[in-house]
């Protein structure tokens, strides 16, 4: 009989935990992509901004991908810690986050068949990453409404990322150093 009660209880927290991730948003973790991309009709509470160069972005079958501008999303990944996303908007079917520009960016991602996180260099947070057949997701708790400025990212500042996502620093997680001098405290 306890056998069985385990069994009901497991079916419960898979369907409890089925049903919530539905709602979540899930963020596509790509390893050949090189920037982070998300379709026109997601997050539109943030504003799309159509200033400024756009990149051309392509397949992995080498068509021309509609680029539309930038959006950028804050995200409250669990009761202590956030992440900021600069997503370029284009003809995409889901938000999609470029590992390679996170590991630019000091983090650390781990992907293995048991436990895969991403976790912010410097930091002990690590924020579960989902496999869904074949494919890994990050689910964040939830979108901080874009009003809420009280975000903060969990180990670099505002300013840095926003040099380090323009190509104008770089971040080397040896040192916790930019190569515009600045360095980075994690947040407790």
């Amino acid at each position: 009989m306890p056998g069985f009660i385990f069994a009901l209880a497991d079916r419960a927290m898979y369907s409890y935990v089925h049903e919530y991730t539905k709602k979540q948003d899930r963020l596509l973790f790509d390893s050949g992509a090189a920037v982070h991309v998300c379709p026109l009709d997601y997050a539109t509470e943030y504003p799309l901004c159509t200033t400024g160069s756009k990149p051309a972005l392509r397949t992995v079958t080498g068509e021309a991908i509609t680029v539309h501008g930038t959006r950028t999303v804050h995200y409250q990944m669990d009761a202590r810690s956030a992440i900021t996303i600069n997503y370029v908007v284009a003809d995409v079917s889901m938000p999609v986050l470029a590992v390679s520009r996170l590991l630019r960016l000091g983090y650390v991602t781990v992907l293995t068949k048991g436990d895969s996180y991403l976790q912010p260099g410097g930091t002990s947070y690590k924020w579960p990453v989902w496999v869904d057949g074949s494919r890994f997701y990050l689910c964040p708790l939830r979108r901080t409404p874009p009003g809420n400025r009280t975000l903060y990212i969990s180990h670099i500042s505002q300013r840095k990322v926003r040099l380090l996502e323009t190509g104008r620093g770089d971040f080397d997680t040896s040192t916790r150093q930019t190569t515009h001098g600045g360095s980075y405290h994690p947040q407790g």
